[in-house]
């Protein structure tokens, strides 16, 4: 994982093996961020990328023709973008999908933060999109997602039933949320991973 909150890491505190911090705002994180992707193919890679990093990080993908540079190395990229509830959301992913060729664009939308301010009109602005496909984030009641948020929790565990002596409910809740989200995920290869 790559964690583009520098100098703080908020990935890195949930995923401290896993990840790495980057400097976006410097060349040479830049550099270090996109060159070791390309170099090493084989790997899956997720990028957590800062609201703030989205135009710089997007105008270096076109500049240096990642897209295509990831086709040819054989890695396919899916551009995950959270959407939050305001019209101006919706706009920059308009304006990020149509800045990608060949990358998958992957509209996810979560329940917790409810619907858009101006629901019609957010709608309608929604299909302007063109979007690959979309997932939705079940809302978590206030206690699981307390439980989820700890840094010593992760889904990985809970999975492969490593964390015995759950209560029954919040057991059936996490279940419930990992299913609807596996149900939306189709087959596929591995691919490079950006969150906006």
């Amino acid at each position: 994982m790559i964690d583009t909150d520098f100098p703080h890491g908020t990935i890195k505190g949930y995923f401290p093996k896993e990840s790495d911090i980057i400097d976006l705002s410097s060349t040479d994180g830049q550099m270090r961020l996109f060159d070791s992707i390309l170099d090493h193919p084989e790997r899956d890679y997720v990028i957590d990328l800062e609201a703030h990093h989205l135009e710089r990080f997007f105008s270096i993908f076109e500049d240096i023709g990642y897209d295509k540079a990831a086709t040819e190395a054989g890695m396919g990229v899916a551009v995950f973008f959270f959407l939050d509830r305001t019209l101006a959301s919706i706009q920059a992913a308009v304006t990020l999908r149509g800045r990608l060729t060949s990358s998958q664009f992957v509209l996810v939308r979560n329940d917790a933060i409810g619907a858009f301010r101006a629901p019609v009109y957010g709608e309608y602005e929604l299909v302007k999109i063109g979007m690959d496909r979309q997932i939705r984030l079940p809302a978590l009641s206030a206690d699981a997602l307390d439980f989820v948020e700890d840094p010593s929790f992760n889904f990985t565990d809970f999975i492969m039933q490593r964390r015995q002596g759950l209560p029954e409910w919040l057991s059936d809740e996490l279940w419930r949320f990992l299913e609807t989200i596996y149900q939306q995920q189709p087959i596929g290869t591995a691919e490079s991973l950006f969150s906006a």
